[in-house]
């Protein structure tokens, strides 16, 4: 084998901007709005390590793996250490499995986690994904982490390539908290020496407020016609929303 690893260290220092002045205008009489956020990157030092295990025959990786750490300074150059990141490919004949992992070590937890296992062989492939993560779409502005809701779903994406010029593909996302799929997506390519067909019917689970427990979904239809080289046109198509039975 070949192994090879790179470190890296940046230090970061961003200018500050400073505004003054109303900056919605004189004539302005809504009350409601508030200014505009301005926000700035914090004074890091970030450390990574980026290292790669090679076939010392053909080359090809077998282990990628990448990690990346950052010190935060505050406004009175107190430290606190960001989010760990974490990456590792373990990559075989006919495919990889993988997985990223986020850690924070205020609340010493893994908030983030997936793993992903590609395989492809002789025109036919499967991509399955399993997510975790924190829920922080309604978190407080001091949240803890073990406070929040936890988000778990599996995805996965099916295909094959048959008679040379065409690709069928079906993918779905199910959520396993709420047992329910978020996504379902058909797809036929077509892809000639002079032209190319991309056909894609999706029905996507949409986030609205509803009277009764039944869902809301949405038929979408995508259709992409690509002339090589000259010109492509996409259409889009969707259906009125309808209630289900999840």
């Amino acid at each position: 084998i070949i192994h090879s690893i790179n470190f890296n260290t940046t230090y970061s220092k961003p200018h500050t901007i400073n505004t003054t002045g109303d900056i919605y205008g004189i004539n302005n009489e809504d009350a409601t709005l508030k200014l505009f956020p301005i926000t700035a990157n914090q004074e890091n030092i970030n450390f990574s390590i980026n290292q790669n295990i090679y076939d010392k025959d053909s080359l090809k990786a077998i282990i990628t793996h990448k990690i990346n750490q950052s010190i935060v300074y505050d406004e009175n150059r107190s430290t606190e250490l960001a989010n760990l990141e974490n990456e590792i490919t373990l990559n075989f004949t006919y495919g990889s499995l993988s997985n990223r992992m986020i850690y924070n070590h205020k609340d010493k937890m893994t908030i983030s986690s997936t793993y992903a296992l590609k395989l492809k062989k002789d025109g036919m492939f499967a991509n399955i994904d399993y997510s975790f993560s924190k829920d922080k779409s309604n978190a407080p502005l001091n949240f803890s982490y073990r406070d929040l809701d936890d988000t778990k779903s599996v995805s996965g994406e099916f295909g094959a390539k048959v008679f040379k010029y065409y690709t069928i593909k079906y993918k779905e996302q199910y959520d396993i908290i709420e047992h329910l799929s978020n996504i379902k997506e058909y797809e036929l390519i077509i892809d000639k020496k002079c032209w190319k067909l991309d056909l894609k019917l999706s029905d996507n689970l949409i986030a609205a407020a509803t009277k009764t427990n039944k869902a809301k979904r949405q038929n979408i239809i995508y259709a992409t016609i690509t002339l090589k080289p000259i010109v492509s046109y996409k259409h889009v198509y969707t259906q009125e929303e309808r209630e289900v039975n999840e």
